[in-house]
């Protein structure tokens, strides 16, 4: 595993800086003139592929995203914070003021590290957070709305009550605690794994992997072992998400797009399934409760090992 993590580290740097041979021609700049997508989808294929856990793919996502050619500028080219998002953020750092919420809305907040930082109903609306690193921290009723969220690192972060409504992701944000969170409309990728969403929203969110880009083919949305019950899922677009094991009891799944998702395991019982696509999805050991609607059955025939999911009667 520790060979895994370094060899992730070594192809991040190595994309940054343009030396990696598989991924040179990426220049450290979104999709340059000369970016070579065949050679750097077969590197993102063997990063992600040769893991050998869950944890090493999270671990190794970031070396991924950059041979798909989406992260990210060098550090040097990373413009400061303006003087008042600079001073806002000392603010917060220092944590003079528990009952202060920073007013953050439109900064550039690009690879600053807020670790462990409170940052309870802050005001992030349109602040660009790319490469930003918010382990920890305590995002709590903040919102972000329309935020880039780009190759964020959040793990353990906490996130109740946050709005994100049209924020971007391509986050990494495994054991976040997001319980009743709106992300409406969010678009992107979320490796949330083992995280808490309880009662969260994410009505009309594209969160589905674009097979129409072969790089970006290789990423998808994990929301394995997350809790999500009571969620708002309704026209979300989960296409091939990682929904191994999660708990959906009471989710909201009206007219949400599962193709191709994983579903192994999962608990649905009480779930509203009303116009909800199954096509090729994983339904091994999937937990459903009495299912009465004939367009739902016919949906669920549509998914995979149909016959070896459970139904309550």
């Amino acid at each position: 595993m520790q060979a895994n993590k370094t060899a992730a580290d070594q192809a991040v740097s190595a994309c940054r800086l343009g030396e990696n041979p598989d991924v040179a021609s990426a220049g450290g700049v979104f999709f340059g003139p000369n970016f070579d997508v065949m050679r750097a989808s077969r590197f993102g294929r063997s990063v992600l592929m040769d893991a050998d856990s869950l944890q090493a793919k999270v671990t190794r996502y970031a070396a991924l995203v950059c041979a798909a050619g989406l992260a990210f500028a060098p550090r040097s080219a990373f413009s400061a914070p303006s003087p008042h998002c600079a001073a806002e953020l000392r603010a917060a750092r220092a944590h003079a003021d528990a009952s202060r919420k920073a007013k953050l809305s439109g900064c550039r907040l690009l690879d600053v590290d807020m670790t462990g930082v409170s940052l309870r109903g802050a005001d992030l609306r349109g602040a660009d957070l790319l490469e930003a690193t918010l382990i920890g921290a305590d995002l709590s009723a903040a919102r972000l709305d329309g935020a880039n969220l780009s190759s964020v690192k959040m793990a353990h972060a906490r996130l109740v009550k946050a709005t994100l409504r049209r924020a971007t992701f391509l986050t990494t944000m495994e054991s976040v605690t997001a319980r009743q969170a709106d992300f409406s409309g969010a678009s992107g990728y979320l490796i949330a794994p083992d995280s808490d969403f309880t009662s969260a929203v994410f009505r009309h969110a594209h969160l589905a992997s674009d097979l129409s880009n072969q790089p970006m083919g290789l990423l998808h949305t994990i929301f394995a072992r997350a809790t999500l019950a009571g969620a708002d899922l309704s026209f979300a677009d989960l296409s091939f998400a990682d929904l191994n094991s999660a708990d959906l009891r009471g989710a909201n799944l009206s007219f949400a797009n599962l193709r191709g998702a994983d579903l192994s395991a999962a608990n649905l019982t009480g779930a509203d399934l009303r116009a909800t696509r199954f096509a090729q999805a994983n339904i091994d050991g999937a937990i459903f409760g009495r299912l009465n609607n004939p367009a739902t059955i016919k949906a669920l025939h549509a998914a995979r090992n149909f016959d070896q999911a459970i139904f309550h009667r």
